[in-house]
């Protein structure tokens, strides 16, 4: 009888020693995987910047940095212009398409931009600014597809079967590392950060592209950098902050608050959460930004439309109207080397007003 009461008052004991062991189990395998389940992507000087002597030393473990930042000089900063950001010729041979390329970089600038657009207004590359930013991938680690789209499957389906699903495996991860710089209008460096971070299998979905994860953590170093120039100090920790109206506006896809972050495309919103959920590729649902011709229709004409009084130019060229309408600026071509051209009237194929009566209009050739 004895015997009996003393292993029933056992009974409990031994459960909420299970119940611990089972909560701690719960708490120590995700944070295991995300050590573990990590790639490393070294700190790395492309050598774009204009300086690199003002960086600290090297912080971090997961997201490596070094930083710069002059407070005092961006307190009177009004305005900014990004510069599209650019690959290594180091990190554009490890990814194989432009297209993929181009993911990437207009998911960088996009994040820089609209986060940036909470305190600073953003005029398109070209026009007078205060702070130009520039910013160039020095490395990419490229996702392995097979094993996303392994990793997606078991996920998803254990997710069915079972009350969590399983995490992301640890197999196949990519990163990526970047380093930009804000530049002032007299020319000096006003930030910097040299940045490297890879994809884990807590917190980076698996996404069946060899960008999958690089396109994912290009947002990650616009939110990063932005931080800086918006606070003037080096981040601490997590952002637990409210996005802004117009941050959370862009996210899901909304016209963003200055015309000029257009230039980078615009968030798949919703969709694009729905697609990152199920390791759909990011190519499905981001599409590249229009084209100037797109962009500012009615000021406008493509090449293709375009037949010149003198020598066909090559293909590739745009031609604003001259003088500039409101919509259409001429640094808002995002070529290089503007300058003014003569075309007949006659010969052009205009998608703006119909009424011109001039035999010649002068445009601005962006090549």
């Amino acid at each position: 009888m004895h015997q009996k009461q003393a292993t029933e008052r056992l009974e409990p004991t031994d459960y909420d020693g299970d119940g611990r062991r089972s909560t701690f189990a719960i708490i120590a395998i995700p944070l295991l995987l995300m050590v573990q389940g990590c790639t490393s992507v070294a700190l790395k000087e492309g050598g774009t910047l204009s300086s690199y002597n003002q960086l600290s030393p090297s912080k971090g473990k997961f997201t490596k940095t070094r930083t710069f930042v002059d407070a005092q000089g961006l307190s009177g900063v009004r305005t900014v212009a990004i510069l599209p950001s650019t690959f290594s010729p180091d990190a554009a041979i490890r990814i194989k398409t432009s297209q993929d390329r181009a993911l990437v970089s207009n998911a960088l600038d996009r994040a820089v931009c609209v986060s940036l657009s909470d305190k600073f207004q953003l005029v398109p590359t070209g026009q007078p600014a205060d702070l130009t930013i520039r910013a160039v991938v020095t490395d990419i680690v490229a996702t392995n597809k097979t094993m996303a789209g392994v990793s997606t499957a078991v996920s998803l389906g254990s997710s069915l079967a079972l009350p969590v699903g399983i995490p992301r495996l640890p197999m196949g991860l990519g990163g990526l590392a970047v380093e930009a710089e804000a530049i002032d209008s007299t020319g000096i460096q006003r930030a910097a950060v040299v940045w490297s971070k890879g994809a884990n299998s807590i917190t980076n979905n698996a996404r069946v592209s060899e960008v999958g994860d690089a396109y994912s953590l290009a947002s990650d170093f616009g939110k990063y950098f932005s931080r800086i120039l918006v606070t003037g100090k080096e981040p601490k920790g997590v952002d637990l902050s409210l996005p802004s109206a117009q941050r959370l506006n862009s996210a899901l896809g909304g016209k963003p608050k200055y015309a000029a972050c257009d230039a980078f495309g615009r968030s798949p919103g919703l969709v694009g959460i729905v697609a990152d959920k199920v390791g759909a590729p990011p190519q499905w649902t981001d599409k590249e930004p229009r084209t100037p011709a797109q962009q500012y229709k009615g000021a406008l004409v493509r090449l293709g439309a375009v037949r010149s009084a003198g020598p066909q130019p090559d293909e590739g060229r745009a031609y604003c109207r001259y003088p500039p309408q409101p919509s259409c600026v001429r640094p808002t071509c995002r070529f290089r080397n503007c300058g003014p051209v003569m075309l007949r009237q006659s010969s052009l194929s205009s998608v703006g007003p119909s009424n011109e009566t001039q035999r010649h209009i002068r445009f601005w050739e962006c090549t």
